[in-house]
């Protein structure tokens, strides 16, 4: 559950009948009572970071009254806290893509937990992220069923309802991202061993960073591919170890085209087929090679 601030406020309007809704949906804000003829009193309740009400044109507001703020439910912000069976049950019936986070104690998710709020909020809609604390006397039990009983932390995946896998990624923000798009995709390439030497783009302004702050000095030659593309595979090994031959001469880079964030310099660049790279020298695109 999240953390809400949300103000109670009283309208005093003026006008003919109107719809029960005065506001759009929340966080906005929301009136709960219907207006009539003559001047009313309307409670709302709006959300305390994005204070704002849309009121017809008819209606003519003549006095408005905070009367109180109201915190609701525990919550560590964009990760919900789950305590109990029923209550996680409830959640793997609802949600079809969840990461949990189980942890020995509060403290010893502290750190992972930081990524996992980042993560959340950008995954939103798509996909859920809870935390199991197992140091709780109530909440042994659930972790005993769940066969999850973290040293330290643990991160346990569930589909449709059902378990899936353990995560098994590195415990960062973008890998953690690409994991929740893609549950049942490959591992991201950057987390290869044998592709440590080449510079992985996560997003435009990276690809922009390099070409301006290195493409001035070295040949740059990116990458640019998608996961599940065969010829890329086949290509992977002889780009990687292209790159660790010429380290320190030049740049190989690569860039993941079907993550929502690169899709600005997909275009840009025109990839329509993959793989596609491209060499810049002097932050110039010299050449263009498809496969």
């Amino acid at each position: 559950m999240r953390v809400e601030e949300t103000l109670r406020i009283r309208l005093t309007i003026r006008g003919p009948r109107e719809p029960r809704e005065l506001s759009p949906q929340p966080p906005a804000g929301r009136c709960l009572d219907t207006p009539t003829k003559g001047t009313d009193r309307v409670w709302c309740l709006c959300r305390a970071d994005a204070f704002f009400l849309w009121i017809p044109s008819r209606i003519k507001v003549v006095g408005l009254h905070v009367l109180s703020m109201v915190v609701a439910g525990p919550s560590k912000g964009n990760v919900e806290e789950v305590n109990d069976i029923k209550e996680l049950k409830k959640i793997l019936r609802t949600k079809k893509n969840i990461l949990i986070l189980f942890s020995k104690s509060s403290k010893d998710a502290q750190g992972v937990l930081k990524i996992c709020e980042e993560v959340a909020e950008t995954i939103y809609g798509s996909g859920s992220i809870l935390h199991i604390d197992c140091g709780k006397a109530e909440v042994k039990k659930l972790c005993k069923k769940l066969k999850a009983e973290p040293d330290s932390i643990l991160l346990k995946h569930f589909k449709d309802g059902e378990y899936h896998k353990d995560y098994d990624r590195q415990l960062t923000t973008s890998s953690m991202i690409q994991f929740m798009r893609d549950p049942t995709g490959d591992r991201p390439w950057e987390e290869e061993s044998s592709a440590k030497d080449i510079k992985h783009l996560h997003n435009s302004q990276a690809l922009t960073k390099v070409l301006e702050k290195e493409g001035k000095q070295k040949g740059v030659m990116v990458m640019f591919y998608a996961p599940w593309c065969g010829f890329c595979k086949k290509m992977k090994p002889d780009f990687a170890a292209a790159a660790s031959e010429l380290k320190g001469e030049a740049i190989m880079a690569a860039m993941d085209v079907t993550r929502p964030e690169n899709s600005q310099a997909s275009k840009l660049y025109n990839i329509t087929a993959f793989p596609t790279l491209i060499y810049f020298e002097l932050v110039s695109p010299l050449g263009r090679f498809m496969d």
